[in-house]
C-alpha cells in the first residue's frame, strides 16, 4: 500500500503595524473548536511564519477544497472577526490575502510501501 502524501496549501496575510505579539498570542491560545473545525474539514497541518509584517501561511490538506469550507463555518468566521484588527484588509472587508503556488516539495528519505 502506498502513502497517501497530502496536499499543500498555502497563503500571505499582512500585518497591521504593531500586530504581531497579539496575533502569535492569539495563536499560542487557539479555540480547541476551531482545532476541530480545521480537522473536520481536511487541514491536517497549519504553520505560519513571519518576516516583517508578512505572514507565510502553510498548510497540508487532505483535499482541495479544504480551505474553502473552513473559510465560511460559523467558528472561522468568529476567529478572523478576533483577527481582524490584527490584518490588512482589502477592500471588501476580509483580510488580504494572496495565495501562493507550490513549485517544489521534497521529503528526503520518504518511504512509501507497496
Amino acid at each position: 500500500m502506498k502513502e497517501v502524501i497530502p496536499m499543500h496549501a498555502a497563503f500571505m496575510l499582512t500585518l497591521k503595524p504593531g500586530g504581531i505579539d497579539e496575533y502569535t498570542r492569539r495563536h499560542d491560545e487557539i479555540w480547541p473548536e476551531l482545532v476541530t473545525e480545521l480537522a473536520v474539514n481536511g487541514v491536517t497541518q497549519v504553520t505560519i511564519f513571519h518576516v516583517d509584517s508578512t505572514l507565510f501561511v502553510f498548510s497540508a490538506i487532505d483535499h482541495s477544497k479544504a480551505w474553502e469550507q473552513v473559510w465560511n463555518t460559523e467558528i472561522h468566521l468568529r476567529w478572523a472577526a478576533e483577527l481582524e484588527p490584527y490584518l490588512e484588509l482589502a477592500a471588501d472587508g476580509t483580510p488580504a490575502s494572496r495565495d501562493l503556488s507550490q513549485i517544489f516539495h521534497l521529503r528526503p528519505g520518504a518511504v512509501t510501501q507497496e
